[in-house]
């Protein structure tokens, strides 16, 4: 469309998918937003790590499209599904995986999106890694939100598909449990 400008619009789903189609079908990003935790060692306002993977419907067959749409049904926008995977405290205290629709997309306290990869493949990497922690190992590990925790899990994951998490020392530094990834044989790897 053009605009009364003279200069070309574009709405955001048509760039968004756009880029996503372009980029092969498939963008995978590390986020994190601030968590405020209160414990007994001290109060901390540390981020809580969360993996987005966004797919677009023109890459056929895509197994990470398909997922999302079966997670969350309703999880679209800009014309891409979109899931966000990460650790949270499960029952007993104890770390687990999950996964998220719009919870993390319109957070207010989001402070970083950092691009993990383009095209297609590691979407489904992520799921096949979320699936075998669950199968064999949630509710497996302490969340203890000084050492392991959902930071644990999420740098884990990302580490176990082979993506570098690409943190700043300054977020590295409010990342606890960072330091204490579990290892990718956790994910399968």
């Amino acid at each position: 469309m053009i605009h009364p400008t003279g200069r070309m619009q574009v709405t955001a789903t048509a760039f968004y998918s756009a880029v996503v189609a372009a980029a092969g079908g498939e963008m995978t990003f590390l986020g994190g937003h601030n968590a405020n935790i209160q414990a007994p060692w001290g109060d901390r306002n540390d981020f809580h790590m969360h993996i987005a993977i966004f797919a677009a419907h023109c890459v056929y067959g895509t197994t990470a499209y398909n997922r999302l749409r079966e997670e969350n049904p309703n999880a679209t926008r800009w014309g891409l599904r979109f899931g966000f995977i990460s650790g949270t405290g499960g029952g007993f205290a104890r770390t687990r995986g999950q996964i998220n629709g719009d919870t993390y997309m319109t957070r207010r306290n989001r402070q970083f999106f950092h691009q993990l990869s383009s095209g297609p493949g590691t979407g489904l990497a992520l799921f096949a890694g979320y699936d075998f922690f669950y199968r064999n190992h949630n509710n497996t590990f302490v969340y203890s939100g000084l050492w392991t925790n959902s930071t644990s899990y999420t740098i884990g994951l990302v580490n176990a598909v082979g993506l570098n998490h690409g943190l700043s020392s300054a977020q590295i530094a409010r990342s606890r449990g960072i330091n204490n990834a579990f290892a990718p044989r956790f994910f399968g790897r």
